[in-house]
């Protein structure tokens, strides 16, 4: 089991509960290859994020017809692949994440995270690339006393 289908497990069940303005910006998500394109998990960290997130919207394809961020196979750690990785492989992602006009991409796969900095780096792009737990910490209420 995924940490993914897990904290969606524990919010169906009332476990964990959220300040509902911990979060904002306009929010995507970014499906990894390694667990999307399986089918594996897809609706969980999507559930997930629109349990907080005020403006979550959705880059065009997405799920398992989602672009590759350009770091897939290990391609995220070869150094001299880094002119590939961001202006051929990686510039198709780049230009999705610029037409959801979201503030932050959430995502849970390291090399991703990896890739899409770079990326945002690289096209000078005003965006944050965080964990899909990364926001849930920001939301995540840990006491009734921030209800007051």
């Amino acid at each position: 089991m995924s940490i993914l289908e897990l904290t969606w497990q524990a919010i169906q069940a009332g476990k964990l509960k959220f300040d509902p303005q911990a979060v904002p910006e306009r929010v995507t998500y970014h499906d990894p290859c390694n667990i999307a394109r399986s089918g594996w998990i897809v609706d969980q960290p999507r559930n997930i994020l629109r349990s907080f997130v005020k403006d979550f919207v959705e880059m065009q394809p997405n799920g398992t017809d989602n672009y590759c961020c350009g770091g897939g196979g290990g391609l995220v750690s070869l150094d001299e692949m880094h002119k590939f990785r961001m202006s051929i492989a990686g510039k198709t992602k780049a230009e999705q994440i610029q037409a959801s006009g979201a503030q932050i991409v959430a995502t849970p796969c390291a090399n991703c995270k990896k890739q899409l900095r770079e990326l945002m780096d690289y096209y000078k792009m005003p965006v944050q690339i965080v964990g899909v737990h990364d926001l849930v910490l920001r939301a995540l209420k840990v006491s009734d006393s921030q209800d007051q």
